[in-house]
Parts: structure tokens; sequence; C-alpha cells
């Protein structure tokens, strides 16, 4: 789990720099795409997974990664501060470090471009919005009772799943696909099922201009204010960013090297093993493929959510649905975001040798 406090950037990826990488959680393929942002920005690339309750976790087969080397961490790490930067800093502040990167020395502002959820229908995005009737199934009785979520609750837990397969102008349909669980009230949000336009179109080799409206973290904030039924989406205050059972092998392979630092031989259950920001290993699982996207969340969107950053991630297994599944399971991430506690960009919460 991910903590988030209160605190991205404009910008566009180059396709042509894509490379398909390892699975990711739940399932499917991620491509780490290169990001004609300050820093990268690999969000809304790829597929984070698919979870499939009733058939078990373990389909594909893959095998726990070796821990990733010290110097994978540092640098990691070093992307990670500049994230948490970004986030803790204001619009002006955040706008200049994005500056750094001579793709993003045009840039006039770090918001992002996309706040209106009309936008969603413009490009060519279908919402289907369902009752969540269980969340039982997933193993995370435990780790919602924490969050103070009624698993049972259909009125405000929903599944939510967007697919790009609508007629727009100019542009291709793509069938990329984003599924999440979400309760606005409690500021969750699960993602269960998410392929992007790019990874889509290319596995399906699909012609044509993908739609600019395509990164993760847009179409998941768009859908978010339209839930939340307010002119700013900070009447929805967001907290908690749960992903299960990741495949992903880089982000997966952080993991283990982060359980390993802190002297962790195995994965625990809830609440597992807690990392805060202020270390390298907090730092490098924020900047990680899983990470990633909440933190440029966090980042673009501050005029509608304020200044939030990431403050935590919890590291643990869940329960499963087989005897394979307990006994070799996948890691679990919840990060979570907060508006209690700020900092500066020069504060030692914010990675102090970084200058503005």
């Amino acid at each position: 789990m991910i903590r988030v406090t209160s605190a991205r950037a404009l910008g566009h990826y180059d396709t042509r720099t894509s490379t398909p990488s390892a699975r990711s959680s739940f399932g499917g393929t991620v491509e780490n795409v290169t990001a004609e942002y300050a820093f990268g920005e690999d969000d809304g690339t790829g597929q984070l997974g698919v979870y499939q309750p009733r058939i078990g976790l373990r389909q594909a087969g893959l095998k726990q990664p070796s821990p990733i080397q010290d110097s994978e961490l540092k640098a990691l790490a070093s992307k990670g501060c500049n994230l948490l930067y970004m986030m803790a800093a204001s619009k002006e502040n955040a706008l200049t470090r994005m500056q750094r990167n001579p793709k993003s020395q045009s840039l006039l502002s770090s918001e992002s471009t996309w706040t209106n959820a009309v936008t969603l229908k413009d490009n060519g995005w279908r919402e289907t919005n369902d009752k969540m009737e269980n969340w039982a199934y997933a193993g995370i009785n435990e780790v919602l009772k924490d969050l103070k979520v009624d698993p049972t609750d259909s009125t405000n837990n929903r599944n939510i799943q967007l697919v790009q397969d609508q007629p727009s102008k100019d542009f291709a349909i793509s069938k990329g696909t984003y599924n999440q669980y979400i309760n606005v009230n409690k500021g969750l949000v699960v993602p269960y099922y998410i392929y992007s336009p790019q990874h889509e179109a290319a596995k399906n080799s699909v012609k044509g201009k993908i739609v600019p409206l395509s990164r993760y973290s847009d179409v998941l904030f768009l859908e978010w204010k339209k839930l939340c039924g307010r002119s700013r989406a900070s009447a929805c205050p967001f907290q908690y960013f749960l992903f299960l059972n990741i495949e992903n092998q880089p982000t997966w392979g952080t993991i283990m090297k982060v359980l390993k630092n802190k002297g962790v031989n195995t994965l625990q259950p809830w609440p597992g093993t807690t990392v805060d920001m202020d270390s390298d290993e907090g730092r490098a699982l924020l900047a990680t493929q899983i990470g990633n996207p909440l933190a440029w969340y966090l980042i673009q969107h501050k005029d509608d959510l304020g200044l939030q950053t990431v403050t935590k991630v919890n590291i643990f297994r869940n329960k499963g649905m087989t005897n394979q599944d307990t006994d070799h399971p996948y890691p679990n991430l919840l990060k979570e975001a907060s508006q209690d506690k700020h900092c500066s960009p020069s504060d030692s919460c914010c990675c102090p040798t970084l200058k503005g």
C-alpha cells in the first residue's frame, strides 16, 4: 500500500521508443515507454494485470525474480526523489524541475491539460459502472477492514471499466482498457486490468494515431473527478492505491531487494512490511512501473487535488485463492497518500541533496 499526503508533467509519449517488458500485476505484459517528460513517466503505457479469482493467481507460471542490484536501487531512488520533490513543490517549482529535461523546456505549466471529464467521451472512452458486490474473494478483508472499507458495500464500492472502443475524430479505436475497483468515499483505487491504448494497438496491429488522452493517470483522474460529482476533485480526497498480486518483474525484483535490505526473508501477511518515503527503499518503490502512475497523478493534478505526497508503502501477501497461491504468493503494494504532512522542496523529507 502506498500512503499519499497532499501535493505531474505536461507532455507526450514518444511511442517509437516503446519496448516490451515483463508481465505485470495480475498477468499480461507491460511496456516501458520513454515519455517526453522530465525524469520520464511510465504510466499509461502497458498493463498492470488482471486478477482472476476463481482460476487462481499463478496461471502464468512466473517465478519470483532475483532482487535488483544496489546500483539499480540507487538509480530508482534518485528518480523517486525527483517524484517526491515535484509532489511536494508548488506548481511553479515542479515546472522548473520538469524543464530540466530538454524535451520539456517548452512546457508552460506543470498541470495536466486534461481537466474535464467530458473529454473521456470525446476520446472514445466508454464507461461501465457496476456494483462491486463483494471484494472478499481477493483475500484482502483484513486490509479493507483497516482502511474502514466494507467489502460488501455495493453502493460505494464500484467496478469501473473504461474501454477506448468508440469512434473518435482522427484517432484509431485501440480497445485500450483501464479497469479498477473504486470507493470514492474512502479514497481507494484498486487497479486490476490495465491495458493502455498504445499496448493494445501494437498487440492487435491497429493502424492510425492513438488518442491523446491515453495515460492511465489522466484517465483515472477524470473518472475520479466524475465519480466525485463535485466541481473540484479535492472534495473527495484520494488516499490509497492498492496493487494486488504484482507480476511485473522489475517491480517484483525491486520489492525483493527492499525486503532484503530490511532484513525480511519473505513476504509477510498484512500489514506486512512498512517502508517510508524518507528511505532509498521507499523512493525506489515509488519510481517503479507500479508506483509511477500514482506519483504523476498527484504531481500533475494539484489544482484539483491540492498538494499531496506519498508517505509510505506496505508490502504484503494476501491469503490467495488456492494452496499454490498461498505457498508461492505474489507481492502486494498498498500506497498511501495524505494531506496531513507537507514539506517544501528543501526539507529533508523531500530529498535535501536535490536543489530546486
